[in-house]
């Protein structure tokens, strides 16, 4: 449809110009100048709809640093100004004036600055939340780094696709939260570089999947999707169980999570590998107990512990232990 507009305008502009005729004819020129009545630019550049948006976005603003209760009631404060503001403007209009609109569109300069402020103040509100974000006290209080096993499943996760399916993001909507649990937080993907948000699901929302099945269940729904979930039109990923994990980049992977701002301790870096190979035993040993033996360095394994780590921000706590044990101390 989009295609097919810009061709209708194409073939609308041909056939406009092709029927144009040329024309013959007088017109009367004034030889005097039409007297206009001048507007002051400072009448324009702070007119009263721009000192109205100001107050109202100053008043917004003001509720980032206010307790939970004023914050309340100055957004109250800046709801009512914003209306009665637009309501005077509007009973003010004379007939036969320029409004201010009309006088600002004529005024280039003054124009492009309002429009960079307008786009500069929406800017500054989405980004300043995420730059002042203490992430080294959310790490320490409500959630932690993925382990080195978990990262190399996300790059697995990543790697084959699953994305393209799954999301990992439940709005605060009733639809959501019965279906897939309570809404997403930021400490859900603080330390997801790239986050795995998404907004197709050809299948379900894997926010909260972690601890929803035991292994087991993985282990089989990734090598027949149908054993598990019948009607699946998930492709089988087979592969995953004799594929083997390199974990002589691991460390490396680490360091670049680091270089953007997750904070994984030096001891953690330098025994990237024996973490993961706890991590990988104690999933292989479940596994194994439950009539699955698979190999402790198979994707599988991999993948499964990223999974299961999935809206778990302190982790499994299955494997906290495997994993404290094999980090040296600092």
């Amino acid at each position: 449809m989009y295609l097919g507009g810009f061709c209708l305008m194409a073939w609308n502009l041909w056939v406009t110009a092709r029927s144009g005729e040329a024309t013959d004819g007088e017109a009367m020129v004034l030889d005097t100048p039409i007297a206009k009545d001048e507007v002051p630019w400072t009448r324009v550049a702070f007119g009263t709809p721009v000192v109205l948006t100001a107050l109202v976005v100053g008043i917004f603003m003001s509720i980032a640093v206010m307790s939970e209760v004023a914050s309340v009631t100055f957004a109250s404060i800046g709801v009512f100004v914003a209306i009665s503001g637009v309501i005077a403007l509007q009973l003010s209009r004379e007939d036969g004036r320029p409004t201010w609109h009309r006088l600002v569109e004529g005024r280039a300069v003054i124009f492009t600055v309002l429009t960079a402020l307008a786009v500069f103040v929406g800017g500054v509100a989405e980004l300043i939340p995420s730059l002042v974000i203490n992430r080294a006290e959310i790490a320490t209080v409500r959630t932690r780094p993925y382990t080195p096993l978990e990262l190399e499943g996300r790059d697995l996760y990543i790697r084959e696709g699953c994305y393209n399916c799954h999301s990992q993001m439940i709005r605060a909507m009733r639809a959501e939260t019965i279906r897939y649990g309570e809404p997403s937080r930021l400490e859900d993907s603080i330390f997801d570089h790239p986050f795995q948000w998404g907004s197709k699901r050809t299948g379900p929302d894997l926010a909260r999947e972690g601890g929803r099945y035991p292994n087991l269940w993985h282990l089989r729904h990734l090598a027949d999707p149908r054993s598990t979930s019948p009607g699946s039109n998930m492709p089988a990923y087979p592969h995953l169980t004799t594929a083997r994990v390199d974990l002589s980049r691991t460390a490396g992977k680490l360091e670049a999570m680091r270089a953007v701002g997750v904070p994984y301790r030096p001891a953690e870096l330098s025994a990237a590998r024996e973490i993961a190979q706890a991590q990988a035993q104690a999933i292989a040993a479940d596994l194994r107990a439950n009539g699955a033996p698979v190999a402790p360095d198979s994707e599988a394994v991999a993948l499964i512990a990223y999974l299961q780590r999935l809206g778990r921000p302190q982790g499994n706590p299955d494997h906290a232990a495997v994993v404290t044990a094999a980090t040296p101390a600092h």
